[in-house]
């Protein structure tokens, strides 16, 4: 038997196909449970606050020692390192359930004029991926933060994609 979830990221199992043959009754019985159990935010899972610091921490480190984000630094004074730096854990710890207000600007001001190229991107998480996995993160939690990352992006990048967009006509 194959089980084939509707939404493999929805942890409470509340949809699923069985392909070939009805779901046994034991599977029934662990879906009802799961999905009944209260879940954890992912602001718990990972660790709360101090856990979510270090993983920024670990994260600037790594881009501050690559040579590809050199050019992100520049200019900038310890005070603006250390500002991006609470944003952002202000940024996750709040998008992740936890108690914490981001008070920074929406996404596209705050990249506006960056010019930050697929490339860099994809370095980006490259390095988020390597810091998740050095922290033991379960696979579950690092997807769901790099739904947040990807989140993040499409709102800063959405504008100009639908700007450049050719419309299909059927």
């Amino acid at each position: 038997m194959r089980l084939m979830f509707s939404n493999p990221s929805d942890s409470k199992f509340s949809t699923f196909l069985v392909a070939n043959s009805p779901p046994a009754p034991h599977i029934i019985d662990a879906m009802t449970v799961l999905k009944d159990t209260p879940e954890l935010p992912l602001y718990k899972r990972l660790g709360g606050y101090d856990a979510i610091a270090a993983i920024v921490d670990d994260l600037f480190a790594r881009l501050a020692a690559d040579a590809r984000f050199s050019r992100f630094a520049m200019g900038r004074s310890m005070d603006s390192h250390q500002r991006a730096r609470q944003l952002l854990v202000d940024q996750l710890c709040s998008l992740s359930g936890g108690p914490c207000h981001y008070i920074g600007r929406d996404m596209k001001t705050s990249h506006a004029g960056l010019g930050i190229t697929e490339s860099e991107w994809a370095a980006n998480l490259e390095l988020t991926r390597e810091v998740l996995e050095s922290k033991g993160l379960e696979s579950r939690e690092q997807a769901e933060c790099f739904c947040l990352s990807v989140a993040k992006r499409i709102s800063w990048r959405a504008p100009e994609r639908l700007k450049n967009r050719k419309r299909r006509t059927w």
